[in-house]
């Protein structure tokens, strides 16, 4: 049988492997005996050729079976030219340097073949080769390198002799010099990999430590390779490891820092707590972070595990002390939000020492108490209904003095019933530096707004103030004061500054202290002239049952009652709906639902999901009732939406309208080929209720004060339901449109 004959019996006989789809090393040596092609080594190596060709992941079979098909033969060594050059992890190291024990030979004879060949991953094949040499006959090998001269690329191969052999025997000082002078070389992947051996292997020889030391001083490409390869002695050779990352830590690249170098410094945490954290604290300085990275926040949890609480301590009340000393933007933000943030991850597994902590900080000096106030809203926020009775007594007692001491209401919302979720109320009303509140300035305020006391009298206004503090019409009118000294004083700060970053904050502490005004401004404009008779529910829904709903109703109805003639509270018998509208002599109802806010969005500070199932089931608990009351009317009925503290969106409102988006993925049986394509599920508000098509739309509205102008206005967008009873036409919904949205009043 020809040559060419068999190769293509050979290359059929890994297509069929393929095709079956035959894994298992044991299995494709089965066929390929029972097939009773290959019957020479020559055929072998043809046979795993062509299976690195062609199969996805060869070298789970090739690893194990090259060396079935050794020969001092030149097509044997070109076969494995081709297999390392390919892919230098082909095959597997160990085997390679075993084969020294039992085939020196065959070693002795690819040494003569490959040491001439220029190629890198040749060149690290033939020193694990070696490595097996060295392992067995050290003194032989390091004659090799000292004295013969034959390789065209002896670098790569020394390298890579030289790390097997060390695991058995001493380096000859001379040999481990030329590794060191490796580390200079121009060819990158022969630098890395002499640096890693010297980290790795030869960290306790002096001159290797005074060279990695000096590299680590250099560019920020070694001093991310450096740091890297030190992670792996942190445990052999921990004080090298942070001499290394010490140095490497001297750096102005931030992404260096916080995806690459700050992790390692977490493996030697335990072993140098305050080193390690002295590092920490100069990377926050130095790069101004808001928020330390995920690695950073590691470190500083395992500098934590070392249970050095005095020192650590000792170590923090001294930088924030030098923080306070030395106050800057930057400083502002270390002790706002990266140093409570790193005393939280360090101490989140010992209440006791934080408490011991936070209690020796001085809470009458303003930036300190500052410092307390954010470390325990982070601790909550992080740790929510994790924390023990006694740690958040201790924790509302330490703020109750911070907040007395600062002339601050400690009352909270009456609805607050969880413990934890009252300190963090807490909190916020020291952030927020809520006042106590004043009933007779407040009072005094109220005078501003003539058609509020109209609408809900004075006697009623009155007692409000005297007995709900935490009302938001109370809290609305104890801060509608805006002084002249404190407006020159922010409009010179804004002048002076060239930092647009803080120029904005500048503007935002304007507006937020405008705020109050601006919202009862619109309320009071928006009563003028109101029936008080017959608006009782608007009425006893801003004073008692929900301020934001009975705010956004008359939003809506004030706004569009400049345009079009309009109804508050029209009757629906037997039910009441909130706004009804009248374009061209045909009428469109209106009902407004606006969601309670939950009460741990408000206080806990960090990411939530905010469950939407259950919002839109809310959603059509309230307006149900309210569609089955509309049957009769033979008109559009259109829902706002209040999102304001809700996270819905435009996915949210066309699932609800139009039913669940899904794809579909069918398998095409002619070309197999997949076809995704979207579909909506049956399960669309019209769907499942028999009233579904009486709902015309879905407004998602907000409100928001305009910096321009500092009126309060209405931004929002409009989803129409598909399958509507009584359509609208475009035109007319623009006219809907452009009396709610972006006008004040």
């Amino acid at each position: 049988m020809n040559k060419m004959k068999i190769e293509n019996q050979i290359k059929n006989l890994v297509k069929e492997i393929k095709e079956k789809r035959i894994i298992d090393n044991n299995k494709i040596n089965n066929y390929v005996l029972k097939s009773n092609i290959i019957k020479t080594k020559s055929d072998q190596i043809v046979f795993l050729k062509e299976y690195v060709k062609i199969i996805p992941y060869p070298s789970l079979y090739v690893g194990t079976e090259f060396l079935k098909c050794a020969s001092l033969t030149k097509e044997y060594a070109d076969f494995l030219v081709l297999l390392v050059k390919t892919d230098i992890n082909m095959l597997d190291r160990s085997t390679v340097t075993s084969i020294y024990e039992n085939n020196p030979e065959l070693v002795e004879y690819l040494y003569k073949e490959l040491s001439q060949n220029m190629n890198d991953n040749v060149a690290y094949f033939l020193g694990s080769l070696l490595g097996g040499m060295g392992v067995k006959e050290p003194q032989k090998l390091f004659e090799l390198f000292l004295k013969n001269k034959n390789f065209v690329n002896p670098e790569p191969v020394l390298i890579s002799a030289i790390q097997d052999t060390s695991y058995s025997h001493k380096i000859p000082k001379k040999i481990i010099g030329k590794l060191i002078k490796y580390c200079n070389s121009k060819n990158s992947h022969t630098k890395w990999n002499a640096v890693r051996v010297l980290v790795n292997r030869f960290n306790e020889n002096p001159e290797a430590r005074r060279k990695l030391i000096h590299l680590a001083k250099t560019n920020d490409d070694t001093k991310a390779a450096i740091a890297q390869f030190s992670g792996g002695i942190s445990k052999e050779n921990p004080a090298l490891c942070l001499q290394l990352l010490q140095e490497c830590a001297k750096t102005n690249n931030k992404s260096l820092i916080l995806n690459n170098i700050s992790l390692y410094v977490g493996f030697i945490s335990k072993d140098y707590p305050i080193k390690c954290l002295a590092i920490l604290k100069n990377w926050l300085r130095k790069f101004d972070l808001v928020m330390p990275g995920q690695h950073m926040m590691w470190s500083a949890e395992q500098i934590g595990e070392t249970k050095c609480f005095e020192k650590i301590e000792e170590f923090l009340l001294e930088w924030i002390d030098n923080e306070i000393r030395r106050y800057t933007k930057n400083t502002y933000r270390v002790l706002e939000f990266s140093l409570p943030r790193l005393t939280y991850e360090i101490y989140k597994k010992d209440e006791s020492h934080l408490l011991l902590l936070l209690e020796k900080i001085d809470y009458k000096q303003k930036r300190k108490s500052s410092f307390i106030v954010r470390t325990v809203e982070t601790i909550f926020s992080e740790a929510y209904d994790q924390k023990s009775t006694s740690f958040n007594d201790s924790c509302r007692k330490l703020l109750e003095k911070i907040a007395i001491h600062q002339n601050i209401d400690t009352s909270i919302d009456q609805d607050i019933e969880n413990p934890m979720m009252q300190t963090l109320a807490l909190v916020q009303n020291i952030r927020l530096h809520k006042k106590q509140i004043d009933p007779a300035q407040t009072k005094r305020n109220l005078k501003q707004f003539p058609n509020i006391i109209t609408f809900f009298g004075r006697k009623k206004l009155h007692e409000l103030i005297d007995t709900e503090k935490n009302h938001p019409l109370v809290l609305f009118l104890s801060k509608s004061k805006v002084t002249k000294q404190f407006m020159k004083r922010i409009a010179k700060k804004i002048d002076q500054t060239d930092d647009e970053s803080y120029k904005r904050r500048l503007m935002q502490v304007l507006l937020g202290r405008f705020h109050p005004q601006v919202i009862l401004d619109d309320l009071n404009k928006s009563l003028e002239g109101l029936d008080t008779k017959g608006t009782k529910e608007l009425k006893g829904q801003i004073l008692h049952e929900g301020f934001y709903p009975g705010l956004i109703q008359l939003n809506i109805y004030t706004r569009l009652k400049k345009k079009y003639h309009t109804e508050l509270e029209p009757k629906v018998p037997p039910k009441t709906l909130d706004v009804k509208l009248i374009i061209d002599n045909k009428n469109y109802f209106f009902e407004i639902y606006t969601p309670k806010n939950p009460k741990r969005l408000d206080y806990v500070k960090t990411a939530h999901t905010i469950d939407k199932d259950k919002t839109l089931d809310k959603i059509i608990e309230k307006f149900l009732g309210q569609l089955k009351a509309c049957k009769g009317l033979n008109s559009p009925v259109i829902l706002i939406i209040d999102n304001q503290n809700m996270g819905m969106d435009e996915y949210d409102i066309r699932n609800f309208l139009e039913g669940t988006l899904q794809f579909r993925i069918p398998l095409d049986g002619s070309n197999k080929k997949l076809k995704p394509y979207a579909i909506r599920a049956n399960d669309s508000f019209n769907e499942k209720f028999e009233e579904g098509s009486l709902l015309n739309a879905i407004i998602l509205l907000r409100r928001a004060v305009d910096d321009r102008d500092l009126k309060v206005k209405l931004y929002g967008q409009t989803y129409e339901n598909p399958r509507a009873k009584f359509p609208i036409d475009e035109k007319t919904f623009k006219k809907i449109e452009d009396g709610l949205f972006n006008t004040g009043v």
